[in-house]
């Protein structure tokens, strides 16, 4: 198992907990359950071995990353388990004290959740937390004064903020309420800020490709088909929509519904040829080195693209094509790279010069300009519980509102006033999500249980 001054163990009734620092968690477990007759699900391994402030193993530490944690979609979300907390989220049956909340299949689809779920058991929840191994944040938990307890506010990641206020006024602005523009680019941003942050970390291209296409497919299934059941009862949309091309191949005109889910287009024809790209070995190189030189110098390159000569169905669509509104993408990538003061100087700097007039409304390019200045300077704000808890379900649920409000907010506002028809057009969309996730949950459950 390694050199015997970094291996330990400690075990119960219920499980062996063993550090190994020296040796891969399968591997161990493979050894141990052949040698001591138990279940492979009854031994935990840790990457690392805890230690007391004396510089002894840490045993009740140990133990407690080690334990099982089989947990499934009906996992209490107050208990005291951050593997557990994982799992019902995940649909896991199991999470192995080396796995990590990205590792595992999560993205920033289901990230905010299990923040929001993790925060009372960790306090103010590492920024890298979601790539870190779930002993080391289990045994946080653990540790002699760790952050636990509930206040009346907690610290909210800004990106759930961001989307949750982008999809409110991207509902408000089609229902024509009042006039806020600027949401669906935001939420691009925080798209690239988020793949910049989940996905690219991950060294494996072949692990960075299937955890990117479950990301797109969890956007694209059931975008895909809404439209084919739109198309199929109401003669609605078009086969551009459905096959996500519309941006180029639709008409110029929005006075259809052809044009409703160009933000999905443009995660897939840009998220899927970034990755295909970053997959050759020379480019990611490139990409790893030169981590925040990269996105900048696609700055320019995606101003280019906006230019007289790209307007690909006229100046209007341009912020509508996967070209026109690349630049959004890349700034957001930009500011999740900008790790020190003076790289948030220089992409403030850079946000503000190069959203300038790209709209020619000026109030979609504060907002737009403004948002991304938020998320540079303030990773995560400080929120009453409530407001964190209500802008963390909407933006959990932002997807599905997108998808579905278009075809609910007309019926809505038939028969309300705009008011509580506003609100009931989130809350279905809300509702959707929360049954195909539990639905999600719930299959991956049965599946492994056949």
């Amino acid at each position: 198992l390694g050199d015997p001054g970094r291996v330990a163990a400690a075990g119960d009734d219920t499980v062996l907990a063993v550090a190994a620092p020296d040796a891969s968690a399968a591997s161990v477990r493979d050894h141990l359950a052949g040698f001591t007759g138990l279940p492979p699900q009854r031994i935990g391994v840790s990457a690392t071995l805890p230690r007391r402030a004396n510089g002894k193993p840490d045993y009740p530490t140990l133990l407690a990353a080690g334990r099982p944690t089989g947990s499934g979609p009906d996992t209490d979300t107050n208990s005291d388990s951050v593997a557990g907390t994982i799992a019902a989220v995940l649909g896991r049956d199991r999470v192995g004290p080396d796995d990590t909340f990205v590792g595992l299949g999560g993205d920033s689809l289901n990230y905010i959740e299990v923040a929001l779920r993790l925060e009372p058991l960790l306090g103010r929840l590492p920024s890298d937390w979601h790539l870190r191994p779930i002993a080391e944040l289990d045994a946080r938990v653990a540790a002699p004064g760790s952050q636990r307890g509930r206040t009346w506010w907690q610290w909210a990641d800004t990106t759930a903020l961001l989307r949750a206020v982008g999809i409110c006024t991207v509902v408000v602005t089609h229902m024509r309420w009042t006039y806020l523009p600027g949401g669906a680019h935001v939420m691009l941003a925080v798209v690239a800020y988020n793949l910049s942050r989940f996905l690219l970390p991950v060294e494996s291209a072949a692990a960075r490709l299937r955890l990117g296409a479950h990301t797109l497919a969890r956007v694209v299934v059931p975008t895909v088909l809404w439209v084919a059941a739109g198309m199929t009862l109401f003669g609605a949309y078009s086969w551009g929509t459905l096959l996500l091309v519309n941006g180029y191949t639709g008409p110029r005109h929005h006075r259809d519904d052809y044009w409703h889910f160009w933000f999905v287009e443009l995660m897939v024809q840009i998220i899927a040829p970034l990755l295909l790209l970053l997959a050759i070995p020379a480019v990611r190189r490139i990409e790893r080195r030169w981590q925040y030189a990269v996105p900048l110098a696609l700055v320019p390159v995606s101003i280019v693209l906006r230019q007289e000569w790209a307007q690909w169905g006229g100046w209007y669509n341009l912020r509508y094509q996967a070209h026109g509104a690349l630049l959004f993408f890349v700034l957001g990538w930009l500011v999740q790279r900008s790790v020190t003061v003076r790289l948030k100087l220089l992409t403030t700097l850079v946000v503000i010069a190069s959203v300038y007039d790209t709209f020619n409304v000026a109030r979609r390019e504060i907002y737009v300009a403004g948002a991304l200045v938020l998320l540079l300077w303030c990773r995560e704000v400080p929120l009453p519980r409530a407001v964190a808890w209500l802008s963390g379900a909407l933006a959990s649920a932002s997807m599905w509102i997108l998808i579905t409000h278009f075809t609910v907010y007309p019926r809505m506002m038939e028969r309300l006033p705009i008011g509580w028809a506003y609100l009931a057009t989130l809350a279905v969309g809300f509702a959707v999500w929360w049954l195909v996730a539990r639905g999600t949950v719930g299959a991956r459950r049965i599946r492994r249980l056949a």
